[in-house]
């Protein structure tokens, strides 16, 4: 049966491909939509499948991004001070962020992580870890 719903989503598919096609379609986008499909499908509070999507996107509003909006902020990360203010260390490379990361029922040592992109980085996660786990693993973030 065709509905409007259905003919939209066809729509956007026939869209997709074009696209695809005519620009190519990179890796890191095929891992960032995998990425996303694995935020929404974890059991977890909406609030956080929301952080988790906005952190992929990299829309937080950490210092580095207010920066890029012209609001005048020092960028260093005032936790740890050693690195400007991204995505990445907030949830990642900062000396605290990686000292919750070990100390979590998780045990990660993030600072064996070469990926300085959060999706890259989920997707190493991801195939490190169980897949119950990264439910515990994007809670923590």
């Amino acid at each position: 049966m065709l509905t409007i719903r259905s003919a939209y989503h066809l729509a956007m598919e026939h869209r997709r491909k074009v696209l695809s096609s005519r620009f190519g379609e990179s890796s890191t986008t095929r891992q960032g939509d995998l990425m996303i499909k694995l935020i929404w499908k974890q059991n977890i509070p909406t609030k956080i499948k929301h952080f988790m999507w906005k952190a992929c996107k990299d829309i937080l509003p950490t210092k580095s991004n207010l920066l890029k909006r012209k609001v005048q902020v020092p960028p260093q990360c005032e936790v740890c001070g050693n690195g400007d203010e991204t995505t990445v260390h907030a949830l990642k490379d900062c000396s605290w962020a990686a000292t919750v990361w070990h100390f979590s029922l998780l045990g990660l040592r993030v600072d064996n992580s070469s990926s300085g992109d959060l999706r890259a980085w989920l997707s190493e996660l991801h195939s490190k870890v169980r897949e119950d786990k990264m439910a515990i693993a994007m809670t923590i973030m």
